[in-house]
C-alpha cells in the first residue's frame, strides 16, 4: 500500500469523510477533530480503479467514482462501500453533480456530454459529439451552467439543462496545454482551474 500513488481525493460535504483513490481501489476514512495528528478511522475499501471522477454527492449519501477501465460511473455508499447504482450509459468516466443535487453531467473520452436527472438517472439532454476530448466537468454554484475543460485548452460553458453552448470562457494560449480540473473559490465569484504543466491552480475567469 505504501508504494501506491494517490490519484484522487475527495472530502464529504460535512468534512467527516475522506475518500482516497489509487489505481486499484478507493479507501474511505472517517476524519476526526485531531485527524491531522492522529490516525484516521478506516471505514471501508472499494475495489474500483478510478482515473477521472471521485466526488461525494451534495448531501454526502453517495460517492461517485468514474473510470473508463471500470465501465463508467458508479455510485457507492461511502459508509459501507456497497454499490448503490450505476449510470446506465455505461461508458462515461468524467462526471459532475450540481450543488442542488438535481443534475448529473457525464461524458467519456470523445463522446458527447450527457445531462441526467440525478434522482432517477434518466437522460435529459445530450450535446453533439465533440472533436476534442473532455477531461473535466463542473457545475457553477447556482447549478445553471455546466463547464467543460478539454484537451484543446478550452473552457466551455453550457446552459443547464438544455446543454445549449454558451461559448468559450477561456482558451489557453499555450499549444498543447489542457485543462485538468475546474473548481470555484469559496465565495463562488471566481473560477479556478488546474492546467497541464502548471504546478499551481490559476484563477481563469474572475467574476464570471
Amino acid at each position: 500500500d505504501a508504494q501506491r500513488t494517490i490519484a484522487l481525493l475527495a472530502f464529504s460535504p460535512d468534512g467527516r469523510m475522506l475518500a482516497a483513490a489509487d489505481d486499484q481501489q478507493i479507501r474511505i476514512y472517517r476524519t476526526t477533530a485531531s485527524w491531522r495528528t492522529d490516525a484516521t478511522e478506516y471505514l471501508c475499501q472499494i475495489p474500483f480503479s478510478t482515473e477521472y471522477t471521485l466526488r461525494f454527492s451534495p448531501r454526502g449519501e453517495s460517492l461517485l467514482a468514474g473510470s473508463d477501465s471500470e465501465n463508467g460511473i458508479h455510485f457507492y455508499d461511502p459508509r459501507t462501500g456497497h454499490l448503490i447504482n450505476q449510470l446506465p450509459e455505461g461508458d462515461e468516466g468524467v462526471a459532475a453533480i450540481s450543488a442542488d443535487g438535481l443534475w448529473l453531467a457525464a461524458t467519456d473520452d470523445n463522446g458527447p456530454i450527457h445531462v441526467f436527472d440525478a434522482a432517477d438517472l434518466s437522460l435529459v439532454y445530450t450535446t453533439e459529439p465533440h472533436v476534442t476530448v473532455q477531461i473535466c466537468l463542473a457545475f457553477t454554484p447556482d447549478g445553471k451552467t455546466l463547464l467543460s475543460g478539454s484537451r484543446d485548452g478550452a473552457l466551455r460553458a453550457w446552459d443547464i439543462p438544455t446543454l445549449q453552448p454558451l461559448g468559450i470562457l477561456y482558451q489557453s494560449p499555450i499549444p498543447g496545454q489542457f485543462i485538468r480540473s475546474i473548481d470555484f473559490t469559496l465565495d463562488g465569484k471566481s473560477m479556478v482551474a488546474g492546467l497541464s504543466d502548471v504546478p499551481e491552480p490559476r484563477i481563469l475567469v474572475p467574476n464570471y
